[in-house]
């Protein structure tokens, strides 16, 4: 039998992707045979050439930047202010304007004058007296904007936060309220209802009333009072009488008062909060001035409050509206001359002659609406009626917002003027920032002296 050998294997060129019969190896019986022609038989082997990507190396490039974080309230300068107000939010909250309503709705009950002059009308109208309240409630909130809008409009600088005789005849003229035709309604009724709800007993338990409650003023409890003995006057002593007190009070608030202020009285300041403080653009501004706002808070500030916890040794610094006057005269923002508060009227003579002057008015109106909502007027009078520092700072933001004076188109353009203009004053002409050394600024603060009345200073 001659020898068989193993054939070699055949030299193939084949491209990628092409099938290759490869003749080598045994066949799958276990063992070769011989055909009919003498040629080695063997199983065919087929193999797949599968093509496989090439990838290119390439040199590694600096490391991508870190993400932006993104812009939030809490992390901003405004963070803290939750936990100074009442409402602990950075909005005045629905829970704390209802119990706005009810210290105030009780705090009118609590006046034997008032309730039995509720009573009686009450009983004579066999009204639901939760059915007035609900009425009422429903109207408070834009209540107090009207109040502290005409309560700021006081020809004296000592009290902003009552209204006067001159502050509610301007709001008695604005709206349109005296009736010459009604002996219930003239000016000399509105008057007599002005001392009427002035009255308190001295031998009734109401003495934290009148302990706070300025003599020929009304406060905001009374305000509503006040409104209630209108209503009755206007809608209920007429030949078309109303059927109740809040059918009447209802009326008297859509039809007199709330169309005809010369603002929008349903605003509480959260949509101006939301719109120009809480933004990232007024977050930027102010923390670029941050450290000269927060001195000039802590140096001014006459009311100097304990803290609750009595072994801490610091004071939380609150800042009165006669501060605010003062520090706004001493960094040349207000005129010299403008602490007398003069009239509205003498005020819109001013800006019509010049109408880039910034009044003492605009200023109050600004520190009065900086101010966070506080339910208890009577109890809480301190918080009532200063500023904390994050209050102060919105009061900055509100008083660019009306000053005409200042270069810019938007409110954070002319807040930025504003700024820069106090830093001028405690000797940075450059504009200082935020690389100003603590140490350095208060020597310059020194230099200034005595801005406030230290005389003035309290402990409470």
């Amino acid at each position: 039998m001659p020898k068989v050998s193993d054939p070699e294997p055949p030299q193939l060129g084949f491209a990628e992707g092409a099938v290759m019969q490869y003749l080598t190896g045994p066949p799958s019986s276990g063992g070769g045979f011989l055909n009919a022609d003498g040629r080695v038989v063997i199983d065919p082997v087929v193999i797949e050439i599968i093509p496989h990507e090439v990838v290119e190396e390439l040199e590694e490039g600096p490391p991508p930047p870190p993400p932006v974080p993104q812009w939030s309230l809490a992390a901003s300068i405004w963070g803290a202010r939750k936990m100074d107000t009442e409402s602990k939010d950075y909005y005045n909250k629905k829970r704390v304007k209802e119990l706005c309503f009810r210290n105030e709705w009780n705090n009118c009950w609590a006046k034997s004058s008032f309730a039995n002059f509720m009573q009686r009308t009450i009983q004579r109208t066999e009204e639901d007296p939760d059915e007035l309240a609900a009425t009422v409630r429903r109207y408070h909130p834009e209540l107090i904007n009207v109040f502290k809008h005409y309560a700021a409009q006081s020809s004296g600088i000592k009290d902003k936060f009552a209204m006067h005789l001159n502050s509610w005849s301007i709001f008695v003229s604005d709206c349109g309220i005296v009736d010459k035709t009604s002996t219930h309604c003239n000016l000399a009724a509105l008057d007599t209802m002005f001392i009427a709800t002035n009255f308190e007993r001295k031998h009734e338990n109401t003495a934290h009333l009148r302990e706070v409650n300025p003599d020929r003023a009304l406060m905001r409890f009374e305000f509503v009072e006040i409104l209630l003995r209108i209503a009755i006057a206007k809608y209920m002593k007429t030949s078309k009488p109303a059927q109740t007190l809040s059918e009447a009070f209802k009326l008297f608030w859509t039809r007199d008062v709330a169309p005809k202020v010369s603002f929008d009285c349903s605003e509480d300041g959260n949509s101006y909060r939301r719109a120009n403080l809480y933004t990232e653009e007024a977050d930027t501004v102010l923390t670029r001035h941050f450290i000269l706002l927060q001195l000039i808070h802590s140096r001014y500030s006459s009311i100097r409050q304990k803290l609750a916890n009595k072994k801490m040794k610091q004071f939380k610094k609150r800042m009165t509206l006669e501060d605010w006057l003062e520090i706004l005269t001493a960094f040349e923002v207000l005129p010299s001359d403008s602490g007398c508060m003069p009239s509205r009227d003498a005020c819109q003579a001013s800006k019509a002659a010049n109408a880039k002057l910034l009044t003492a008015r605009d200023a109050c109106q600004a520190f009065i609406n900086a101010r966070m909502l506080v339910s208890d007027e009577v109890g809480n009078r301190v918080h009532y009626k200063t500023l904390s520092l994050f209050d102060f700072l919105e009061a900055v933001v509100r008083l660019a917002d009306v000053h005409e004076g200042l270069e810019g188109d938007t409110v954070m353009e002319r807040l930025e003027v504003l700024l820069r203009s106090l830093w001028k004053v405690v000797g940075y002409p450059d504009g200082g920032g935020p690389d100003v050394e603590m140490k350095e600024l208060s020597a310059k603060f020194d230099l200034l002296g005595a801005v406030i009345d230290v005389k003035r200073i309290t402990i409470v």
